[in-house]
């Protein structure tokens, strides 16, 4: 009986062991975050126009959900990824994908995913 114990005791240590030396992928994934974009050419930049025009800049790699409307220009800086959007027409949800050095006028409906790769 003894000996069951200490094998079960030492199957869930290694298996505690593993589970702790995995990395953490939601954590990574919330690494993303947004930032203040002041004169930063570095950072993801999106531009949108509704309810007025304002800036949005992001960093770290990640998945982060937003709400942004009437997205008119993005400028990655060294970040590469993708937006997920809203089609307004079709009604279906559509990736942007954009590289480093990325910068576009654009004209998305409403983002509501950002993605950093």
């Amino acid at each position: 009986m003894f000996r069951k114990f200490m094998t079960a005791a030492t199957t869930l240590a290694a298996a505690s062991a593993l589970v702790v030396g995995l990395p953490a992928t939601q954590a990574s994934a919330a690494a993303i975050q947004e930032v203040a974009c002041k004169n930063r050419t570095d950072f993801l930049k999106i531009t949108s126009s509704y309810p007025s025009t304002r800036e949005t800049c992001f960093a770290n790699a990640g998945s982060l959900p937003v709400g942004l409307l009437g997205v008119n220009h993005v400028s990655s800086g060294n970040n590469a990824g993708y937006l997920v959007y809203r089609d307004f027409l079709s009604r279906t949800d559509r990736k942007y994908h954009f590289g480093k050095g990325h910068t576009k006028p654009v004209n998305l409906f409403g983002v509501f995913r950002v993605v950093i790769y």
